[in-house]
């Protein structure tokens, strides 16, 4: 009986520890796949900040060479701040909720919705990477919420300005 306690024990213990080395193998994988993806992006920064200061270097990132320079740099370092935007996300730096009113904030400029209008496609794409999807997924709802929110506006002005134009001269239309 004593024997087939111990057996019992060494048995359960024998699990514990090799779901603890089973969780310790996951743990030094996702810390891998985190020092990847940094190290990636860091390489990345490194190689756009001469084009940043030098425009004609930026045709080696795909952008034409008859893009105004002003423009091209706008439109590189805003890749930066949403890879930025994407890694923090990622690693958990900040929450989705957090995502949603940053990218709300981002798409009220006319240059951020239209980088995100050029780019998304290539965010949208699939992805293995679960965070990723949901991180595209995040910024292109709030891109579509702000447009939709513009067209209600503007229909919104249409009509308000039709109403004063009407108040404003009541025998008109008639």
């Amino acid at each position: 009986m004593i024997e087939r306690i111990a057996a019992v024990s060494s048995t359960a213990i024998s699990m514990i520890a090799l779901a603890g080395v089973a969780l310790s193998l996951l743990m030094q994988r996702k810390q891998t796949r985190i020092s990847q993806v940094q190290a990636s992006r860091t390489m990345r920064l490194e190689l756009v900040k001469p084009a940043l200061d030098d425009p004609e270097l930026l045709a080696a990132w795909g952008y034409r060479q008859e893009t105004p320079a002003a423009e091209a740099r706008l439109r590189a370092y805003t890749n930066l701040v949403f890879a930025y935007l994407l890694t923090a996300f990622d690693l958990g730096t900040i929450t989705e909720s957090e995502l949603r009113s940053e990218m709300k904030r981002k798409f009220e400029s006319d240059k951020i919705r239209d980088f995100w209008k050029k780019s998304r496609q290539a965010y949208l794409e699939p992805s293995f990477q679960p965070r990723e999807r949901l991180f595209a997924r995040i910024v292109d709802d709030a891109y579509r919420a702000v447009l939709s929110e513009q067209v209600t506006q503007a229909g919104k002005e249409a009509t308000d300005n039709e109403a004063n134009n009407a108040r404003r001269n009541p025998h008109e239309g008639r």
